[in-house]
């Protein structure tokens, strides 16, 4: 009996023990499947979420030993890799767009320029004139506007050929653009009339330009002008001032090309200002509310 009790306390003690050991034996499995498995999907998915967030930059640092290793390294080439392409993506993106913009430029500057001579079309010369005419009228700052037109053109092109007379229009422009300011506009208004836009200037200012102008255009030669009426290549001017002789754009441009009439009519070759007779600027009107001093 003394033996069997002996016996029987050794084989609890090495349960016991067995069970001591079996418990500290799961513990370091657990710590160890943790370390070395749920610890890494962690990172991984820690590692995906800052990626995924922008941060291209991250890496994912797993030195265990095992081969999950080897896909932290493949996670980490992947991440450079993709850095790689995003920084290439966006310097595609950079190219294209500095190439849209450029191209947008020059649309622009192609639906804003006269395609034969290179200066600024009808359509921008009267939305500039707009914009001038709201400036002036806030700021109380004068403004005028000179039309041009070449002195027996037709005679010209049925002398010449049309494309002489494209030729001379190309020349008419690059004189007209010598001989202004930087802030002036210069257009070609329509056939071979032009027009200039002189923001700040008022009459009297306008009219020394368009006699500057018609003087150097005297001293200029141009081919064939010796078959022109005259033996020369002239132009006549008229000039329209705001706020004296219109308070509109619309009717300001018809009294510079009134002063331009007059200009021809008086022998061409000259410089003309419109004389408003009542000294009271003109409005264009509607047909149904006439004003007097109002042409319509």
């Amino acid at each position: 009996i003394v033996l069997a009790d002996i016996n029987q306390k050794r084989v609890d003690t090495l349960i016991a023990a067995g069970a001591v050991v079996s418990i500290i034996t799961v513990s370091l499995l657990v710590l160890y499947l943790i370390r070395a498995i749920v610890r890494p999907i962690l990172l991984f998915k820690e590692g995906a979420f800052i990626i995924r967030s922008g941060n291209l930059d991250h890496r994912i640092n797993i030195k265990d030993g095992m081969e999950i290793n080897l896909l932290a390294d493949e996670f980490n080439k992947m991440a450079c890799r993709l850095k790689e392409s995003y920084a290439d993506l966006e310097k595609k993106v950079e190219d294209r767009t500095k190439e849209l913009n450029e191209l947008n430029l020059k649309l622009n500057e192609l639906s804003i320029t006269d395609g034969l001579t290179g200066i600024y079309n009808h359509m921008h010369f009267y939305n500039r004139l707009t914009d001038e005419v709201h400036r002036a009228v806030r700021y109380g700052r004068p403004l005028s506007v000179i039309m041009a037109d070449i002195d027996y053109f037709k005679h010209y092109n049925d002398t010449n050929g049309h494309i002489e007379g494209d030729h001379v229009l190309k020349e008419i422009a690059s004189c007209l653009r010598r001989n202004v300011r930087d802030q002036d506009i210069v257009a070609r208004y329509g056939g071979e009339e032009f027009a200039i836009l002189l923001p700040e200037t008022g009459k009297e200012g306008a009219l020394v330009m368009a006699g500057r102008i018609r003087e150097y255009l005297l001293n200029q030669t141009f081919p064939h002008e010796e078959k022109q009426p005259g033996g020369k290549l002239t132009m006549g001017f008229g000039v329209a001032a705001f706020p004296d002789d219109a308070d509109d754009p619309k009717c300001l441009m018809e009294m510079a090309d009134k002063a331009l009439y007059r200009a021809k009519k008086n022998g061409r070759n000259r410089v003309e200002g419109y004389e408003a007779l009542s000294g009271i600027p003109h409005s264009c009107c509607d047909t149904t509310d006439r004003q007097e001093n109002c042409i319509c």
